[in-house]
């Protein structure tokens, strides 16, 4: 048995001609995404919110200040001036000043015996004169005037209280550092024949240095330590 087969006559593709295209086949704007379609489309979905940015301000950034360093080491303290004694001043110096007359009297409780008078002492005419001395003061302290003299009343110590006064060195200077060591051992001779004069119950002497220069002359020699006591 033939079997004829027919074979159909099929036609060669003829060239496309230009690029190939999805022109009138493809929509792509129904494939694309739009917010507002979704947002249709899904009926659970929630409104899209609104986002608002808050412009902050710039924090401003300030510069710290520096520490001063503070330094360990204290600072040095001012210096205080040295009150340094004055030199010897010979008698030409102060030779315009009056010598201060001694208050002497027989039968006398006490004769003070002082160095010599200052300027002060000098200017005014009475014993311990100047306002920072206290020898009117702790003279009434120790109970030997029932009140406090003025130096005006020097004069009057002999007959009010039987106390008198006396310096071993008669001439006045600025103070006692102006007197040499020697002025003062060659005044001693003379004060001891004061005392031996008026003949006191008792003397006291008003200041180391007297003390010392009457210990040199009677001893030759200084006073050594421990030798001298205030009493």
């Amino acid at each position: 048995m033939n079997i004829d087969t027919e074979q159909e006559d099929i036609e060669p593709c003829s060239p496309v001609a230009g690029p190939a295209t999805f022109n009138g086949r493809l929509d792509l704007a129904s494939y694309s995404y739009s917010p507002k379609l979704a947002a249709k489309s899904s009926p659970n979905s929630l409104p899209a919110r609104r986002i608002t940015r808050t412009t902050e301000p710039t924090p401003i950034l300030s510069t710290p200040k520096k520490r001063k360093l503070t330094s360990l080491t204290p600072s040095p303290s001012p210096r205080k001036k040295a009150n340094f004694p004055s030199s010897y001043a010979p008698p030409s110096t102060y030779a315009h000043l009056p010598e201060l007359r001694d208050i002497l009297a027989p039968n006398l409780l006490c004769v003070f015996i002082g160095l010599n008078p200052g300027v002060t002492t000098a200017t005014t005419g009475h014993a311990y004169a100047h306002p920072s001395n206290l020898f009117w003061k702790l003279l009434h302290s120790s109970h030997l005037t029932p009140r406090r003299c003025h130096p005006s009343e020097d004069g009057c110590l002999p007959r009010l209280f039987g106390l008198g006064n006396t310096n071993i060195v008669a001439r006045p200077t600025r103070n006692g550092s102006e007197l040499s060591k020697a002025e003062m051992d060659a005044s001693v001779q003379t004060l001891e024949g004061k005392i031996r004069l008026w003949r006191p119950e008792a003397v006291c002497v008003v200041g180391k240095s007297v003390w010392e220069s009457i210990w040199r002359v009677r001893h030759g020699r200084a006073i050594g330590k421990g030798g001298f006591g205030y009493g």
